[in-house]
């Protein structure tokens, strides 16, 4: 009866309590639901909020790093020396127009690059010359530019090409000076598919972007780019831009929750949107779950409630805890043991042999990391940059040398490198692999990369190793100048040696020559003076009628050698001997000058001087080809330089000039070219011009003319070392500048300046022999 009687008031109990469960379980779901679709909402609009304010973040983190790249551009010279309307001002244009070509082929987000002068006008662009016109320069930011302000303007759409973008302009300074701006124009397109389109809320939810007027410039639907946005009032602030913060509205017949957020440097508001059932779904979800879970629990409770509580759920729910307490203070030194057949068993076996696990992975895990710090220290002594990648390109290890070649600190920061492209290319194509890597604060250093596949821990990765051989490279090239310069110097020798012999030769003999036609010069005066007193006697002699028979055999012996035309050639004959030996002497004075090349040292020379001895000395090598016009500043002071260095520059140049015009002309043509020298003085510099009416150059042979061994001869007719020597010769030797002008079919001009005073600009610009 007792039993019937506690069975009943159990039965009571459980009865009373699940109606109370139940209610309560009732009220508190509803109650739980409401707060739980609110806070979801809240969520929701928080998220939104998160990945607008995260992705603006981005986005002006990412501007501020362009403006700081920006920045650092132009502190390098050459943009300054761009900026100089000189002939070295402009080879710089060419260099910065292809190191701008270079930036817009590797990074796609640049829509142009441009060099500005204090007036805002292109010096130098990646753009071509038709498009430069249509290029969109404010003066307002101009002007604050050369106040030295950073300037990123508001997103626009150029009026010519409607594109989006948005510009930097920023400051060229030299010498604490400002001498121009770079201005460098952003796709708008480029950052709203990297940053924008892919932003997502929810299932359908998607981002878009508005301009200062509220029309959509970006947006996944691209029928609606350019369309005005919804105009309420109570969104738009006093300018008539959207504010910032959460709204509410209606898009292709759906209600949409949002959250607008404004980007400052672009001047464009960015807003995330969500469909507002899409949004309220998982809170219906939520509320229907826990009504059934309510339910259904609340069924399975009072069910097993007074049969399992005492015996099967809570002496053993006790030992649990206290295993676990135990566990967790590392105490556990036996499992637990349960006296009952259900799961609790179950769980306290599964306790028990994740304990010992985990203590043994504890002490695997402890083993691993030591493994790991220990290769990590293994990695960093060694000396070359080593790196470990997994498949799909995933970095593993990284050691300290690689990390202070490539200019960053951590695997982290190498994993979001820039550069990062540049070393992992080609990894499946080339073992070994030798390339050129500049480091972000402008280092350049030659890298060679070997990659080996291994095993590590049972996985197949690749090993990647980098060797600097910057020094080998440098060592190698000095090797290749050296050789280049005991050749030129060796030959120059040779040349300069046997022009002396040749010279010292023919002088003598010319010497006593020249005395004998001076002797016989005098002779023939006295000889024919005699003739004359000879005629006189003659003619005495026939008015006399004395000795006809002698007089008559002399007269016909005269008519007979033509004494009277001797009378007149010899003299003649015998000038003509003197100015060729004049001419003669001229030419070995000519080549004992030519051939003198100095001690090694710098020593005093006249241009002009120079440029007359070398075409005497290589009359033979153009006299056939061209005719030579001389235009030579007589005012032009003396050069001090390495005279014979200069003088084979200019023989370089002219019989280059003849075997262009031969190229053109053919070598059996009597026709002529012409060879135009000029020199004059400017800016501190003596300047030399050589132009032929040759055959002219390709733009590809201009490129590649003072390349070491190029040539466009045949094979045995040219070297490829004349202008190679001629341009080391100019820049490397005497500090000055040569260039070339020239146009296929129509002749090609040399142009090279010297200073004047060659000790004097050394010390001016810490130039060291």
């Amino acid at each position: 009866m007792a039993t019937t009687i506690r069975n009943s008031l159990a039965v009571r109990f459980l009865l009373a309590g699940f109606l109370c469960l139940l209610l309560t379980m009732f009220i508190s779901t509803v109650i739980s639901s409401l707060i739980t679709t609110k806070a979801m909402n809240k969520s929701a609009q928080l998220q939104l909020q998160r990945q607008v304010d995260e992705t603006i973040d981005i986005v002006n983190f990412w501007i501020e790093t362009q403006w700081k790249q920006i920045s650092s551009l132009t502190l390098e010279k050459i943009y300054a020396i761009a900026l100089e309307d000189s002939f070295k001002g402009r080879a710089a244009q060419r260099s910065v127009e292809y190191r701008f070509s270079m930036m817009s082929l590797s990074f796609s987000y640049y829509n142009s690059l441009n060099l500005l002068n204090l007036e805002g006008k292109v010096v130098a662009s990646d753009l071509p010359e038709e498009q430069r016109l249509y290029l969109t320069v404010d003066s307002q930011y101009v002007a604050r530019a050369i106040a030295g302000e950073m300037i990123v303007t508001p997103a626009f759409q150029n009026p010519h090409t409607k594109k989006r973008i948005f510009g930097i302009y920023s400051p060229v300074y030299h010498l604490s000076k400002i001498r121009g701006i770079l201005y460098v124009e952003y796709s708008l397109n480029y950052l709203s598919d990297l940053f924008f389109l892919e932003l997502k809320a929810g299932e359908s939810g998607y981002a878009f972007l508005l301009d200062g007027d509220n029309l959509i410039i970006a947006h996944p639907d691209a029928r609606v780019v350019g369309k005005s946005f919804f105009q309420q009032s109570e969104f738009i602030g006093p300018q008539g831009r959207l504010n910032p913060g959460y709204l509410e509205y209606t898009f292709q017949q759906i209600n949409r929750k949002a959250y607008a957020g404004y980007i400052d440097d672009l001047g464009c508001t960015l807003v995330l949107g969500v469909p507002s059932e899409e949004l309220q779904k998982p809170g219906n979800q939520l509320v229907m779950v826990n009504a059934l879970i309510t339910l259904f629990s609340s069924l399975v409770a009072i069910g097993i409630l007074y049969s399992v509580w005492q015996h099967q759920i809570s002496k053993p729910i006790r030992k649990l805890i206290h295993g676990i307490k135990d566990f967790r203070q590392e105490r556990f030194h036996k499992p637990l043991e349960l006296n009952v057949h259900n799961e609790l068993r179950t769980v306290a076996d599964s306790f028990n042999e994740m304990a010992v696990n985990i203590k043994n992975s504890t002490v695997s895990i402890s083993e691993l990391r030591e493994q790991q710090r220990n290769l990590q220290n293994i990695l960093d002594s060694m000396s070359i940059g080593v790196l470990i990648i997994a498949e799909e390109n995933q970095l593993r290890m990284i050691n300290s040398a690689l990390l202070s070649l490539v200019g960053v600190e951590s695997l982290a920061e190498f994993e979001v490198h820039q550069d990062k492209s540049v070393i992992l290319e080609r990894l499946d194509e080339e073992p070994y692999l030798e390339f050129e890597y500049i480091n972000p604060d402008g280092t350049h250093h030659w890298l060679l990369r070997a990659v080996q596949k291994i095993q590590l821990s049972g996985e197949e990765v690749l090993l990647l190793t980098f060797v600097d051989i910057s020094q080998q490279k440098q060592a190698e090239k000095q090797r290749q100048e050296l050789e280049q310069d005991l050749q030129s110097s060796s030959r120059l020798k040779a040349i300069g040696t046997l022009a002396a012999g040749i010279a010292h030769e023919i002088n003598t003999p010319i010497q006593y020559i020249g005395d004998n036609v001076r002797f016989l010069e005098e002779a023939t005066e006295d000889l024919m003076a005699l003739l004359v007193h000879y005629d006189k006697l003659g003619l005495a002699l026939e008015r006399q009628n004395l000795v006809p028979e002698e007089l008559e055999s002399v007269r016909q012996k005269a008519e007979e050698i033509d004494l009277e035309f001797l009378n007149e050639e010899i003299p003649s004959a015998l000038k003509q001997s003197f100015t060729g030996l004049e001419d003669v002497t001229r030419i070995v004075m000519a080549m004992k000058t030519f051939s003198h090349q100095g001690e090694g040292k710098v020593s005093t020379y006249d241009l002009n001087q120079g440029i007359n001895n070398t075409l005497a000395v290589s009359h033979n090598r153009w006299k056939l080809a061209a005719d030579v016009n001389l235009n030579l500043d007589e005012t032009l002071p003396k050069l001090s330089c390495f005279t014979g260095e200069i003088n084979q520059v200019i023989l370089n140049l002219v019989v280059n000039a003849a075997d262009a015009i031969i190229d053109l002309k053919g070598e059996n043509t009597t026709e002529k070219g012409v060879i135009s020298i000029r020199t004059y003085q400017e800016d501190g510099f003596a300047c030399l011009e050589v132009n032929d009416s040759g055959v002219g150059m390709t733009d590809e042979v201009k490129q590649k003319v003072f390349d070491p061994f190029y040539t466009t001869k045949e094979v045995g007719k040219g070297t490829g070392q004349g202008l190679s020597l001629t341009q080391r010769i100019i820049t490397e030797r005497h500090h000055g500048t040569i260039e070339v002008e020239s146009e296929y079919g129509k002749g090609s001009t040399f142009r090279v300046k010297l200073p004047l005073d060659y000790d004097d600009y050394a010390e001016r610009n810490e130039i060291s022999n």
